[in-house]
């Protein structure tokens, strides 16, 4: 083997094991109240208060009596209040969320040819009461807090993605985002007009289609990241740095400002001027936990090839981002990374062994069929070093003579976290599909997970070819009188993992 190849192949394995890490620091995560909607087709887990209704099976609009220029409060609610804090020790709970939104409206010239007036923004908070004031209901201040009442006696943490720049609470501009702690004048703020001509003016949130926002807050090290980016959350990835960052106990910790149980939404308002705001899809998860792994912003060179892992880990429903890491090359002159650090506790509560199932399929002879039997490897020497009670299924592991089909589902039954090898050839595959229903059937958060490992492919195009039906003569020559196949349940299996935030694996080399 040559120095070039060698170097390659120690490359290989060292992202490979990296995916064995985060894998296995994924699923010591146990959330205390997490969902995800990627849309809503009912409004069944919500409230929906005042200004606020469902549409189309679809979304949630806000403020849409403000359309008429009268204001109003708009809010929606997950319908039950989540743990946010251990009254006897004072911890309050990790916390990370993600959601599209689109705000539109009139572009009203008020003040100058180009310069628009929009009214008033959306915000992602956490509230002690469903119900409003008087005061509140003028639509002021996004509905979050009055200007007559004192911060100390309504303690208001919030996240604010605001529409007008308002003077006396020193905004920065009529597009920004925000932070604020028992105010509404915003502690840290990122102005999102800071690369137009008209620096205060620039009407970047209205009108501009849909955005998707993640808000991570980790409890040990105590900082907020609030990220965004234009599109929506099924089709984009997380950006690797955010538009804020810090550490929120410098200012005041996040204990002060909630109750042991919180109503978790948004709200939003408008006054003079009007605009309507949807929510399109959202996920939460939350975590009193005492280990997490934390994802922070910075920069460094590197004369590395361009490769890219993106990996995000659904924990019971809901989206955990556990790493974003880029090694970049070339003649970049500012390449950026994410770094990563890793602390594993073993899943022990009630466990002798925590055991995962690699399904795959072998297809043709190369990585393919190569990377599912390293990725066990890795998994188990990981876990063998770390001293972690985990087991490592995979098929091509059992012993000779053993029974394939017995022992498949019998490994199934007993399995806490599927990781699920999406390649090219998984669905045209009978055992392959078999796992995969028989994993969503049992799918149950947190006692059982699924992870999708998508394997140089995108969960897009997993997504096209289900809705053109492409695998369903497939599927239709794997039936058999012995083995009927309800065509419904395999889509519905399909399109069930491709809801459930996994891993990309895009490495050139395995």
């Amino acid at each position: 083997m040559s120095r070039a190849m060698a170097s390659c192949y120690h490359f290989a394995l060292a992202e490979l094991l990296l995916v064995g890490q985060i894998i296995l620091g994924a699923v010591i995560v146990q959330a205390q109240t997490n969902f995800s909607f990627l849309s809503f087709p009912t409004a069944e887990s919500f409230l929906v208060l005042n200004d606020t209704v469902h549409v189309g099976n679809s979304s949630f609009l806000l403020n849409v009596q403000g359309a008429r220029m009268s204001p109003s409060c708009g809010r929606l609610l997950y319908n039950e209040k989540i743990k946010m804090k251990d009254m006897a020790s004072g911890a309050v709970a990790s916390f990370h969320t993600a959601f599209t939104f689109q705000i539109y409206g009139p572009n009203m010239i008020f003040v100058a040819p180009e310069v628009y007036y929009h009214g008033d923004g959306l915000a992602f908070t956490f509230v002690r009461s469903i119900t409003l004031s008087d005061a509140v209901e003028s639509g002021s201040e996004l509905c979050l807090l009055d200007r007559a009442i004192d911060g100390s006696i309504n303690p208001l943490f919030a996240i604010e993605f605001d529409t007008y720049k308002t003077h006396w609470f020193g905004d920065i501009s009529d597009s920004h985002v925000g932070v604020n702690i028992d105010s509404m004048r915003s502690i840290w703020s990122y102005n999102l007009c800071e690369s137009s001509e008209n620096q205060e003016y620039c009407s970047y949130l209205a009108n501009g289609g849909y955005f998707t926002a993640w808000i991570d807050y980790y409890k040990t090290s105590e900082i907020l990241q609030v990220f965004l980016a234009s599109g929506s959350l099924d089709d984009i990835s997380k950006p690797l740095k955010p538009l804020i960052e810090a550490n929120i106990s410098k200012f005041m910790p996040l204990a002060n400002l909630v109750d042991e149980f919180m109503y978790v939404g948004f709200s939003s308002g408008t006054g003079v001027h009007w605009e309507v705001h949807e929510i399109k899809s959202w996920t939460f998860t939350s975590s009193m936990t005492q280990q997490e792994t934390v994802v922070l912003s910075g920069d460094q060179s590197s004369g590395s090839p361009v490769k890219q892992i993106i990996i995000g880990v659904s924990v019971a429903g809901g989206i955990l981002l556990l790493a974003s890491w880029k090694v970049l090359g070339g003649p970049l002159k500012t390449p950026t990374y994410s770094q990563t650090s890793f602390e594993l506790q073993p899943l022990t509560q009630g466990l002798e062994t925590f055991r995962i199932f690699i399904s795959h399929t072998g297809g043709p002879n190369g990585s393919e069929k190569n990377f599912p039997i390293n990725l066990s490897k890795a998994l188990k020497d990981y876990a063998e070093e770390k001293k972690c009670n985990y087991e490592v299924f995979i098929d091509r592991k059992m012993e000779k003579g053993t029974k394939f089909p017995e022992e498949i589902l019998r490994q199934i039954a007993m399995t806490h976290l599927g990781i699920v090898v999406v390649t090219k050839e998984f669905f045209k595959n009978k055992w392959p599909m078999i796992e995969l229903a028989k994993f969503v059937e049992l799918y149950k958060p947190p006692e059982v997970l699924i992870l999708p490992l998508f394997y140089k492919l995108k969960p897009a195009e997993v997504r096209s070819h289900l809705e053109k039906k492409f695998w369903e003569r497939f599927w239709t020559e794997m039936s058999s009188p012995n083995h009927p196949i309800d065509l419904e349940k395999y889509r519905n299996a399909v399109e069930t993992l491709c809801n459930i935030n996994g891993v990309e694996y895009n490495f050139w080399n395995d």
